[in-house]
């Protein structure tokens, strides 16, 4: 069980609501660039396009130049970034 506080709207005042699960999670887009620029910055961008050129796949979702962006949460992207050696610290603020 969660519990989360709610504004009533007529009183104005906070009430306590409980929930039977949490909320789904909000999907983030993040552009590609900067999951370029974050992964270049641990030094990992070498790993992670020699993942990308054993993966025809992945490469060109990757590369696909009408799509700029990838959810935080990609499988693909994470995947990836396990491949070249990230750590889990290094993904989430790589995705984050």
């Amino acid at each position: 069980m969660f519990v989360s506080t709610v504004v009533n709207c007529e009183t104005g005042e906070a009430e306590l609501v409980e929930h039977d699960e949490l909320p789904p999670v909000e999907r983030r887009l993040i552009p590609k660039s900067v999951i370029q620029e974050r992964v270049n910055a641990i030094g990992k961008l070498g790993a992670a396009f020699a993942v990308l050129q054993a993966d025809p796949i992945s490469f060109g979702r990757w590369f696909a130049p009408d799509c700029p962006n990838v959810y935080f949460d990609d499988e693909g992207l994470l995947a990836v970034l396990t491949e070249a050696g990230c750590t889990e610290a290094e993904i989430a603020a790589i995705v984050g």
